[in-house]
């Protein structure tokens, strides 16, 4: 009796955590589908077997919640790109003109030159400036599908890489869960074992 009580307890934590260990194992493998002899089942991973239905989920969720291409719009005007492109346009300026103006020329007339260049070509590009910014926005507004480019980068992406990736990220959870598997195990053992000496006293 007394071993019958030690046994259930342990072969249930056996059991327990064998069946989450092969539950957590199943997430990814086989990666391929498997057929089971004489019987009309086949076996494979659950993310292998809906990684196309997983892309097309996280690539929606991306698009429709976390990424909405208003508020991508949002961000895409909160970097002030004409006045970068200026920017970048008045350093370029200040370079060629130290570079190309002889040494013997003065830096004042230089600066006056720089300065001159400078106002010309902000005038004169700021109004295209606004339209190249204005079809960038529409790019990445209208033309650019981010869910789109995401779903083809994870249906790209192997499995076995995906699976490092995930038990590097869970290995500590799914650790635990397999434990707990073993845990619950042994309750329910223990229980069976506690009946089985209620019910012969």
């Amino acid at each position: 009796m007394i071993s019958g009580f030690i046994i259930l307890p342990v072969v249930g934590a056996l059991i327990g955590w064998i069946t989450n260990y092969l539950a957590v194992k199943m997430l990814f493998r086989p990666y391929n589908p498997v057929k089971i002899p004489f019987i009309p089942v086949t076996i494979q991973g659950v993310l292998p077997r809906r990684k196309m239905e997983l892309a097309e989920s996280v690539a929606r969720a991306i698009e429709e919640e976390l990424l909405p291409k208003e508020y991508l719009l949002s961000r895409v005007n909160e970097l002030q790109l004409e006045e970068d492109v200026l920017d970048i346009l008045r350093r370029l300026i200040n370079e060629k003109v130290d570079d190309k103006l002889p040494g013997f020329i003065p830096d004042s007339f230089k600066q006056v030159m720089k300065n001159y260049i400078s106002e010309f070509i902000e005038e004169e590009m700021k109004e295209n400036l606004d339209r190249l910014v204005n079809d960038f926005h529409d790019t990445v507004v209208n033309k650019t599908n981010f869910g789109r480019l995401v779903q083809e980068k994870i249906e790209s992406f192997p499995l076995t890489r995906l699976e490092d990736i995930v038990l590097k990220i869970s290995s500590r959870e799914l650790k635990h869960i397999e434990l707990f598997g073993g845990v619950l195990g042994f309750i329910v053992g223990l229980g069976q074992a506690l009946l089985l000496l209620f019910f012969n006293f």
